[in-house]
């Protein structure tokens, strides 16, 4: 890869996190470095170098009712992940059978997790339902 070409994706990437950065307020610098793949103090960095004030973020683990949802298609998987629970296991044994922590699937029934591929394959095996119809093909979820 030439460099201007390497320089010109590292722009755009460093666009996108000051983007994200100031239009969300709830974004933190954490969150930001697992979705880039950059540590908190490359973020700094970045947003230092761009002229952003960079905001006080709380330490520990922010409370679950408190996180926004990523989509309506991440709360339709998490209505799922609560039905269920409600009618067949545990969280825990949830946990065994999708490879999922209990952490994550509290997440995930907020529609707050950000699930990989290999997350929602098991998922739709353990839950019997057609997941690529709803998130893939664009089925209609309010109604689902």
């Amino acid at each position: 890869m030439c460099e201007s070409t390497a320089g010109s994706l590292i722009q755009s990437r460093d666009k996108r996190i000051i983007e994200t950065y100031q239009n969300d307020l709830q974004v933190t610098m954490k969150y930001l470095a697992t979705k880039f793949g950059l540590s908190v103090s490359s973020i700094r960095r970045i947003l230092k170098n761009a002229e952003i004030e960079v905001r006080r973020e709380p330490h520990g683990r922010p409370a679950l009712l408190n996180l926004k949802p990523i989509s309506q298609g991440h709360i339709w998987v998490g209505t799922k992940l609560d039905t269920y629970l409600m009618r067949h296991s545990s969280m825990q044994e949830l946990s065994v059978k999708i490879g999922m922590s209990t952490h994550q699937i509290s997440l995930a029934r907020f529609g707050t997790y950000d699930f990989t591929l290999s997350d929602l394959q098991r998922i739709n095996k353990v839950l019997n339902v057609d997941l690529s119809a709803k998130l893939v093909e664009g089925e209609d979820l309010v109604h689902a």
